[in-house]
Parts: structure tokens; sequence; C-alpha cells
């Protein structure tokens, strides 16, 4: 696939995550923010001046037509990199820090940090795996499927309907990596160095087939194997669910990444948490875990984390829910009060991204809701830190 760039000049607006202002941007860039749900717009008594009021923790940018609209977080956008793709090299993040990128766009950021992830895989080695696979041939290579051959070829010898594996760079790791370089390559408003190393990077997975856009990406499970592969297939996965395409018959096209910082926080805490408690004797960290509140098994809870007996998830140890909010609420504690009582635990734990820590003792139950904070703002290692330590406390009921 031979890919131009174009050189499309691109007029942007930026405002920070939860931070509503008012821009003059046009109609349809106004209605493409709420369409892809990064925004909620208004009119305003000045013509072609809209309100925009970004949706609750969502960041991210939509372009259409020349014009771009972004909601950057308020976490260093290291930081959100990082939590999007569970990847810790500080050497490889920095270079958003530095003065050549500073000036970038968040899209520009976001798919510099993707094409540095995925040289860096393929460079430890491009990923292979053997695929089955069906076709019909003169001379047998693996078995002769002999059901399909009556079936397809009743009476007849050849050809013969034949089945092999075949050691091949066309598995799922690549395939995910080749389906997302190819649709960023679509961007309209690409920069040259990006488009470079991504055009590279589609090169060098030339013989890998693509998922067509919108379709699920196929599921891989990290392992000893494909581990260096890791951080860029968790991070392409979050390109991929939050991003999409339109074009109109007409001149219109449009994209977007939208990324709930919400959930991004949610899943890299509680994956901090179940490496962190991995070496736990006799225990087994569960992830979104499902029970039922009431005896009737009617009403279902679904705790962030839980530490339980290994094999027995009814003994649990420790409950925790990640919140990406910066003040205690009410609702949260009431979750984790439920949670406790259901699990028969004297505590439970929330990990706050800001405000102050503090511990909720309940009346009448005996039971007390630790508040945690993890400061977002610190670089990305003392953030994991954090989390570690706070892991530790946990254990020990505090």
């Amino acid at each position: 696939m031979e890919t131009s760039l174009e050189s499309v000049p691109v007029q942007r607006f930026r405002t920070t995550e939860n931070k509503a202002e008012t821009f003059p941007i046009p109609d349809l860039l106004a209605q493409k923010l709420i369409d892809f749900g990064l925004a909620d717009v208004f009119p305003t008594p000045v013509s072609d001046h809209w309100r925009v009021v970004p949706k609750l923790n969502r960041v991210g940018l939509v372009a259409v037509n020349g014009f771009e609209f972004q909601v950057e977080p308020k976490v260093p956008v290291q930081n959100l990199f990082a939590m999007l793709a569970f990847e810790q090299d500080l050497e490889l993040l920095n270079f958003l820090a530095s003065s050549s990128w500073q000036d970038s766009s968040l899209s520009d950021l976001l798919i510099g940090f993707f094409a540095r992830l995925c040289d860096r895989a393929l460079n430890l080695g491009l990923m292979r795996d053997y695929q089955k696979r069906d076709e019909r041939s003169n001379t047998v290579r693996g078995r002769i499927d002999f059901s399909a051959q009556i079936r397809q070829s009743p009476g007849t010898w050849l050809p013969l309907q034949t089945t092999y594996h075949h050691y091949s760079v066309d598995c799922a790791e690549n395939q995910i990596l080749k389906s997302v370089t190819v649709a960023l390559l679509g961007y309209q408003y690409l920069g040259s160095e990006n488009f470079r190393v991504l055009q590279r990077l589609e090169r060098q997975l030339s013989e890998v087939s693509v998922v067509p856009l919108g379709a699920d990406l196929p599921e891989v499970y990290i392992s000893r194997l494909n581990e260096h592969y890791g951080p860029v297939l968790r991070l392409a996965r979050a390109i991929w669910q939050g991003m999409n395409f339109s074009q109109s018959q007409g001149r219109e096209r449009s994209f977007s990444f939208v990324f709930d910082m919400a959930k991004i926080f949610e899943r890299f805490g509680s994956e901090l948490l179940r490496q962190a408690w991995q070496d736990v004797p006799g225990a087994e960290t569960i992830l979104q875990a499902h029970y039922h509140l009431d005896e009737g098994q009617e009403v279902s809870i679904y705790p962030d984390v839980v530490l339980a007996d290994a094999g027995d998830p009814e003994t649990v140890r420790v409950v925790a829910d990640m919140k990406y909010k910066r003040a205690l609420a009410r609702e949260d504690i009431y979750q984790l009060v439920s949670y406790c009582g259901r699990l028969g635990l004297a505590e439970g734990h929330l990990l706050y991204a800001g405000g102050a820590e503090d511990v909720v003792k309940v009346r009448g139950i005996g039971v007390r809701i630790f508040v945690h904070v993890v400061d977002l703002s610190l670089p990305i290692g003392q953030v994991c830190e954090q989390v570690r330590g706070l892991a530790e406390r946990m254990l020990l009921g505090e």
C-alpha cells in the first residue's frame, strides 16, 4: 500500500480537561465534537462562537476539514501515554518533553509515541507464529483433510484439500500493529517525521494482513514470548478503541481520538496493584471480580481490585477501587461500605487521583474506608512507586 503525505494546513484550538471555554470554531467542527463524544457545544450570542464544555474526564482531539480541536489532560502528557501503554521507560518518554516536540499537537505526540514503541518492539524481534492454512493443491503439504475432500470434491482425488501450519509473521500481534499503523497513515494532518516512521513500519510489516477499521482487533495474551510487544500492544488497542474516521461523499474528512481518563487511571492503577501483589503467598489478584450483593442474586457488584485466596474468590483479603477524582465523594464511600459488607471485610480502600488522604470510620458496623492519594503530576516512575507503597500498606490494613 503506497501512501503519500498531503501538505494540509490546519488551524488548531486547545483547551484543558474539564475546562469550558468559548471558541470561534466552524459549525461543522462544533458538530463533530458532539458526534465523537469529546465535548458538549452550546451557541453564544456572538456569531460563529461556541461554548465548548469537555465531557467529564475526556481528553483527545477532533479534526475536520483543516480544523483540529484538542482537549489536553491535566496530568503531564508523558503520564497519559505511560498509563495507556503501561510503559515506564523514562528515556522513551522524555522525547515528549524535548524542545523539538514542545509545540506539537496531541495527535503528533501520541502518534510519535506509538511509532517509537512500535520501532522498539520490532527491533527487539519481529514476532512469528504458526498459522493454520487450508488450501487445495496437487501435492501434499501437511495432511489431507479427508472430510473436506469428500465434501468439496466427491469422487475425485485432485486437487487435494490439505491443511498445514505455516510459520509466519502474519500473527495477531503484528496484525494489531499493522492495522493501527495503516489507520494512522490515513490521518490527514500527520507530521512529516511521524509519516516517514509510519511508512517504514508499514514496509517492515508488508506481509502482515490488516484488520478493517471499526472491526475488533484480535485478542492477544502477553506471555514471556511476546512481552517485548506488551506496551505497544496496549497503546495500539487504546488508540484503536478511541479512534474514529469518517469520509462523506463530499470533501468532509474527519478524525478523532477520544480517551476517558477515569478508565485509563482505573486500568493503570489496577494493573499496578496486581503486579505488586503477584508474589503474596497463597493469594491471587482479581480485576473487576463479579459478586452478587443480595441473596436473590439480582444485584451485581464489580470491585476494581480484590486480593483473594488462590482459587477461592469468596475469601477476600483486600478490596480497592480506583477513582479519577480529586475530592472525596459520598457515593464512593457508600460503594466501598457495600463491598466490605458483602465480602466480610473490616477495611476498604479508595485510590484517588488527587485530594487528601483520610480514614472514614463507619458507625455501627466497624468498617473503615481508607482514602489514598496517587499524585499523577509526578514523573511516572514515582507514580508507580507510590502505588506499590500503597499496595504494601493495604496488606497491613492501613
